[in-house]
């Protein structure tokens, strides 16, 4: 009797202990579904551990695919504004190293007979040679001489120039122009202001044959007052083969002659009003 109390009282215990081991087990077993539902997202029973982990990863790869453009972009922008800050560096040296001149001051006057020009520069850089112009209508120019400029490199020292014109003798006009034309070293040109020289305002009546050219003879003509005067050509006979009654002016004036029916040799140009006469000798050829 007691044995058999004793084996009922033992069957009791297992079987409160294998209840407690099977609570204990769905106990596990429920936080371990809890744990896994809250890691993974839109979790479904039935749902196998490979199905969840390849769903996951899906997840986790497509924003890393859809970035990646993105980066790439901005790339190729960065590249586009290096290159324009080098084109604009580039741009900004070739100003920089261009030729150039600031001119001081800048004057002419009366040497003897002949014609002195003076001028200075503040500033120039690779400036090769100074090309000394004069004209008598400030129009048509003829160079008259060179100086050699400072050469390459920046030169900010003053620098003082100075030319003999010994041809102004020859020059049957009341007053001249003269320019400067710089020349750089990289072909660059450019001109100074236009200065004008008033000069021989008592020798009364001018004249200056520019061009014979294709049976024409253009010539300027002036005089130190206004009024009428006779403009007229002589061969070496004197006779007279061509005459025009103007109007002179203290500025030069312009006339074109049509001489293509003249023939070619020495002519005389003369120039007269009602006190004055002056002449100038020619040669003629077609």
């Amino acid at each position: 009797m007691a044995k058999n109390r004793n084996q009922a009282s033992l069957r009791t215990k297992a079987s409160r202990i294998g209840g407690g081991a099977v609570l204990l087990c769905a106990l596990l077993i429920g936080v371990l579904s809890t744990q896994r539902n809250n890691d993974v997202p839109n979790f479904k029973d039935g749902d196998t551990p490979e199905v969840l982990e390849t769903e996951s990863l899906n997840k986790i790869e497509k924003p890393l695919l859809t970035e990646a453009p993105a980066e790439t972009e901005v790339i190729e922008i960065t590249a586009k504004r290096t290159n324009a800050a080098e084109s604009i560096s580039s741009t900004a040296s070739i100003e920089q190293t261009a030729s150039t001149v600031q001119y001081g001051s800048f004057q002419a006057e009366v040497d003897g007979n002949d014609g002195k020009v003076r001028w200075s520069t503040l500033f120039q850089r690779h400036i090769k040679v100074f090309e000394i112009q004069r004209s008598l209508d400030d129009e048509t120019y003829e160079v008259i001489g060179r100086v050699d400029g400072e050469g390459s490199g920046s030169h900010s020292k003053e620098q003082v120039y100075e030319y003999i014109d010994n041809s102004l003798a020859t020059v049957q006009m009341p007053r001249v122009y003269y320019r400067i034309k710089q020349i750089g070293f990289d072909g660059l040109e450019d001109f100074s202001d236009v200065i004008e020289y008033e000069f021989g305002l008592d020798l009364g009546l001018y004249s200056k044959i520019e061009e014979i050219q294709n049976g024409q003879i253009k010539l300027l003509y002036a005089a130190d007052r206004t009024g009428p005067i006779s403009l007229r050509f002589l061969n070496v006979a004197g006779e007279v083969i061509d005459s025009h009654e103007l109007q002179a002016d203290f500025d030069p004036q312009a006339l074109a002659v049509d001489a293509s029916n003249w023939k070619e040799g020495k002519y005389f140009l003369q120039l007269r009003d009602d006190a004055t006469s002056v002449m100038e000798q020619f040669v003629y050829k077609k």
